[in-house]
């Protein structure tokens, strides 16, 4: 099928949310059925100098993960946000079968969420 449904996969990567400063993993994305994926970042309210920056890591067995090199066309990092707005991490050529965005907080709390958008499939069913 060719529709929008049956050729993308959603997933939540971290939750709308007030986190304080310090690292957050985000829920590591499978795409071993997929063959490339995006995460977005949306940034809400910042405290008074807070910022947000987001690295983008690899695993083969969704346990111990590393630095995504950007050797394969792939984004490595964004740049640091300090104000409400957005950001995208892609995924063109996996390396690995699981990739996490970690998005580290410093200096104040902020608000934001991130998800992950995976497609198109591998194989498309008949």
């Amino acid at each position: 099928m060719h529709d929008i449904k049956s050729n993308i996969h959603i997933q939540e990567s971290h939750s709308a949310n007030s986190y304080n400063t310090g690292a957050q993993n985000g829920t590591a994305l499978d795409l071993s059925k997929y063959e490339s994926a995006s995460f977005f970042i949306s940034l809400g309210s910042v405290g008074s100098a807070g910022t947000l920056n987001a690295t983008l890591q690899m695993s083969d067995d969704n346990s111990t993960f590393i630095n995504e090199d950007g050797s394969t066309e792939n984004d490595t990092a964004i740049t640091q946000l300090t104000a409400a707005g957005t950001a995208q991490l892609n995924v063109v050529r996996p390396q690995k079968q699981y990739y996490r965005v970690v998005a580290t907080v410093g200096v104040n709390t902020v608000y934001f969420g991130a998800i992950a958008v995976a497609g198109p499939p591998r194989h498309v069913p008949a």
